[in-house]
């Protein structure tokens, strides 16, 4: 896992619990915090979260209609869950925007990410 893909509030893997980050180290290390419990360790040591339909379906992603302010229309967005042989049997959630593909999506700190970047809000875990 890479520093630059940790935003402050991601869900990792720490020794197989759930944290979410607090502040990211330029020295390579992440703070964690679980139940009041704060951390600091190695990025090494923390491992994305792995997508699935049941992550997929607590999320409740569906689709969303998109006011950005220098807009004069509005953009959807939609979420879908695939598990196939076009993800070679691994879990992603596919992002349209407008109708088109945008991306695939494997963890579950890459969708907290670009949810954050489109809406402007943090996606609720």
């Amino acid at each position: 896992m890479k520093a630059q893909e940790l935003m402050i509030n991601n869900l990792v893997k720490f020794y197989d619990e759930k944290y979410s980050v607090v502040s990211v180290f330029d020295s390579g290390q992440v703070e964690i915090i679980r139940f009041a419990i704060v951390c600091i360790v190695n990025l090494d040591d923390v491992h994305p979260i792995p997508l699935t339909e049941e992550w997929y379906n607590k999320l409740n992603l569906k689709s969303y209609t998109i006011m950005w302010l220098d807009s004069e229309s509005p953009i959807d967005i939609e979420f879908s869950f695939v598990c196939d042989q076009d993800t070679m049997g691994k879990p992603e959630v596919w992002v349209y925007y407008n109708g088109t593909f945008l991306v695939a999506v494997r963890y579950l700190h890459q969708l907290q990410n670009l949810y954050f970047c489109l809406t402007e809000k943090e996606l609720s875990v």
